[in-house]
């Protein structure tokens, strides 16, 4: 069974990996159901929908996006 948390718990945690993450992003918002933020609902797990920031000067990224060798 899957283990759940109150929104009122939930929320400051995806507050605080947002804050985390956001220096690597281009975007990132909550989904789901912290997103939805009901406070009757438990939340079951925390997600986000992210745009990543690129960076030239990490080879794989260039290799990924990029027709020149890495």
């Amino acid at each position: 069974m899957k283990t759940k948390m109150r929104l009122s718990r939930a929320w400051p945690l995806a507050n605080k990996i947002q804050m985390e993450l956001e220096p690597a992003c281009e975007r990132i918002e909550k989904a789901g159901s912290v997103r939805r933020a009901s406070p009757k609902d438990d939340v079951g797990d925390i997600e986000f929908v992210i745009i990543p920031r690129l960076r030239s000067d990490l080879p794989a990224q260039i290799s990924l996006f990029s027709d020149e060798p890495p």
